[in-house]
């Protein structure tokens, strides 16, 4: 049980609880950073409104496949640059959250992916070295099993010749 348990863990969980910092300092870099702030969180939030006023055209059936799609240009309002700057740092925040937990649950999924894999190796080595081990216990005995029989037939062959 205690197999690396207490260093891994404890590394995952140091990870998990400093993800958090990490992302407020970048939010707050990116919201007093300008051209940052302008570039990538703007972007980011414009997309986000797009996305979010997407789907609830499609929840509503105003968009999509529908005759209202072809006849109606999607229109997204305009959002404050403020507000945008605030919604595209949180976004890139919680992006950042969810990439390092994503990334820790990947790891911890191959880590435990590999202990398997190097247990079932070491389950099929020690079986292919039992079955090598009976291989050759056959062989010995079907050896002796001849030595037998040709010391039989001499012991046969002196007899008969002590006989005679």
């Amino acid at each position: 049980m205690s197999e690396q348990f207490p260093m891994f863990k404890l590394g995952t969980l140091i990870a998990r609880q400093i993800s958090s910092p990490i992302a407020t300092r970048i939010k707050e870099y990116a919201k007093n950073h300008p051209v940052f702030s302008q570039n990538v969180c703007g972007r980011l939030a414009w997309y986000y409104r797009y996305g979010e006023i997407h789907c609830r055209m499609m929840a509503l059936r105003l968009a999509g496949n529908s005759n209202f799609a072809s006849r109606h240009q999607i229109v997204v309002p305009r959002v404050s640059p403020a507000e945008a700057h605030d919604l595209g740092a949180d976004l890139l925040g919680e992006l950042i959250v969810f990439m390092l937990g994503a990334t820790i649950l990947i790891f911890e999924y191959n880590r435990q992916a590999n202990i398997k894999a190097k247990k079932t190796r070491a389950r099929k080595e020690k079986w292919r070295a039992l079955k090598n081990t009976l291989e050759e216990l056959k062989i010995e005995a079907q050896r002796q099993n001849k030595q037998l029989e040709s010391a039989k037939e001499r012991l046969h062959i002196l007899r008969n010749q002590n006989e005679k």
